[in-house]
């Protein structure tokens, strides 16, 4: 089980995450989403200790969740492509737990990162200077890295931004591998479509916990109304889809 208890977060004068509680057993796909500037990929920074919490906890099996368990997906847009390092040298630094950062990699994490490659269908592409990927490509690489490190809960942020529908199927392909190994994703989403149907769960957000259950629950037009009714940015699809 993976349990958030009361975790807020204050910039300077800002309150960016009031009292958010939530909890997942293994084996779910959970989406966070929310309006613009809800604190969705504040959660996740909070929830690793990215970034410092004013208060709260995590806990991953009744205990402090351990940073050994878990592997971050960050938004790609963080990311400098300009850096000249392959596809593989990429997805191997998923590895430096494991290896440490100045050891040259054993079998075992040279294998693992081949595996890792040809689960998102870039086995063929690992000697290929990153700058020159797609923006599909990118993240598929992004996941692979995610994969080496074989971790039991993942946390990605925005991992379907701008990609096309070959590549989110296969993600979500291997989002529901993943669940049925028993790991658990907890996943920052900026869609508003049919996609948040996929979600075992999902967590609204608007700076604390508005709704968390299964997606219809979640969708509810009074849910998204709480949600939106005094902001400009509301989703046009989302209360015909789910409402």
């Amino acid at each position: 089980m993976l349990e958030v208890c009361r975790l807020s977060v204050r910039y300077q004068e800002v309150l960016a995450l009031r009292d958010v509680s939530f909890a997942v057993p293994p084996g779910t796909v959970v989406g966070i989403i929310g309006p613009n500037g809800a604190g969705k990929s504040t959660l996740l920074k909070a929830m690793l200790h990215l970034i410092p919490r004013q208060q709260g906890q995590v806990f991953y099996r009744g205990q402090p969740l351990p940073r050994q368990r878990v592997s971050y997906l960050p938004q790609r847009s963080h990311l400098d492509w300009r850096y000249p390092v392959t596809v593989r040298q990429v997805v191997m630094m998923g590895r430096a737990r494991h290896t440490g950062w100045f050891r040259y990699p054993g079998r075992r994490s040279r294998a693992v990162v081949e595996q890792s490659l040809g689960r998102v269908g870039l086995g063929s592409l690992g000697d290929r200077p990153i700058k020159s990927l797609s923006g599909g490509q990118q993240q598929r690489m992004l996941l692979a890295r995610t994969l080496a490190q074989e971790t039991d809960v993942l946390f990605l942020d925005e991992p379907l931004a701008a990609v096309d529908h070959p590549t989110e199927e296969l993600i979500w392909q291997i989002y529901r591998e993943l669940a049925a190994e028993g790991k658990t994703l907890v996943i920052s989403c900026h869609d508003w479509g049919e996609t948040l149907l996929h979600y075992d769960r999902l967590l609204l957000l608007n700076q604390t916990a508005i709704a968390f259950g299964v997606p219809r629950d979640v969708l509810s037009h009074e849910n998204l109304q709480r949600v939106f009714q005094e902001r400009h940015d509301q989703p046009r699809s989302a209360p015909s889809l789910f409402c």
